[in-house]
């Protein structure tokens, strides 16, 4: 079982206009930020988080929370990892089970993109990216073999699913240690179950790892790494000095033809973000999306007031996050050590 980040797709809408409208919006979206200028740059926030200067790269920049996560490589190397023991344990059961499949640079930049904190967190600013893509997320062409295709639990036989997962298929019912699968004994939460165990930090147990994630110990669903992670950026969206440079950018963008009232809610009106490509409609609106960002520092300003929000949370679960960040230390040692012997 293995997961693709996958955004929404969209078909281009060619034709002989494209390049003119392109064009044209280039050159009013000019003027417009001109125009937008009134709104004044966001200065220093009273707070402890200086704010990064308008057109800061965001791969530059790096919340608080990210201490306590596995480094986006390692999260890969660890996905990759899970996916080669599985196949070793269904194969262990006689029962055949696709190969995962094989790493490219294409598929690496995908999950590595899915794992960094800040990739698209505050929606598009990569003005080389919407000039192809809008606020679609790049696709890389990946050439997929019917063996690596991803797999589905329908089309699984019951038997292969009872040993995958650990559970009665029509149940749900638990069928570890019970069952037997060609001689041998059913792992707890079954192949599954036991990869997850391999890749837990070593010498630790469950209640100590907590709701155990992709990205490390407390990362998963209700974990601690988690909850702070979702909750500033809740938080921080609702902050007046935040909502103060959404008005700023709802109003340049509004200068530029588009009434949208902040940033996490741009791609409301678009039909196209559910279709496979962007059309140009949806592109030219995600370059003005991008300009105006950097025009009122949306980012900055936003980065900086996260950042302030999950610095009290981690001060205030300072010694559960001492516990985290010990285990997030052997678990990378456990990743590192599985990953040089099983060439991941």
């Amino acid at each position: 079982m293995w997961c693709r980040h996958t955004g929404p797709r969209t078909p281009v809408r060619t034709g002989p206009t494209r390049a003119v409208r392109l064009s044209v919006v280039t050159a009013a979206l000019v003027v417009v930020l001109t125009a937008c200028g009134g709104h004044g740059q966001a200065g220093a926030l009273p707070s402890g988080t200086a704010t990064p200067p308008p057109g800061t790269d965001v791969g530059a920049l790096h919340l608080p929370i990210e201490t306590y996560l596995l480094a986006p490589r390692l999260s890969v190397v660890h996905d990759r990892l899970r996916n080669v023991l599985i196949h070793a344990c269904m194969r262990g059961f006689g029962l055949p089970y696709p190969a995962p499949p094989a790493a490219t640079r294409a598929t690496d930049r995908a999950a590595m993109d899915a794992y960094t904190v800040m990739y698209r967190r505050y929606g598009v600013t990569d003005a080389r990216s919407v000039r192809t893509w809008g606020y679609h997320a790049p696709r890389l062409e990946v050439r997929a073999t019917r063996a690596s295709a991803p797999v589905r639990l329908g089309d699984l036989p019951a038997a292969a699913r009872r040993v995958l997962l650990g559970t009665d298929p029509a149940s749900g019912v638990s069928v570890a240690g019970r069952t037997a699968q060609n001689g041998r004994p059913i792992p707890p939460g079954g192949c599954v179950g036991a990869a997850d165990r391999r890749l837990a930090p070593s010498g630790s147990d469950s209640a100590t790892r907590g709701p155990q994630g992709p990205q490390g110990p407390q990362s998963g669903p209700g974990g601690l790494v988690a909850a702070i992670k979702s909750d500033s950026f809740a938080a921080s969206a609702a902050d007046p000095r935040v909502t103060g440079v959404f008005s700023n950018w709802s109003s340049c963008m509004q200068a530029a033809g588009y009434r949208v009232s902040d940033p996490v809610h741009a791609t409301g009106a678009l039909a196209s973000v559910t279709a496979a490509k962007p059309d140009t409609g949806e592109i030219a609106q995600a370059q003005a999306d991008v300009a105006c960002k950097t025009r009122t520092n949306v980012v900055g300003v936003w980065f900086a007031v996260e950042s302030d929000y999950q610095n009290a949370a981690i001060h205030k679960n300072a010694k559960a996050l001492a516990v985290v960040k010990a285990e997030l230390t052997r678990q990378t040692d456990v990743i590192n050590s599985l990953a040089e012997r099983n060439g991941a």
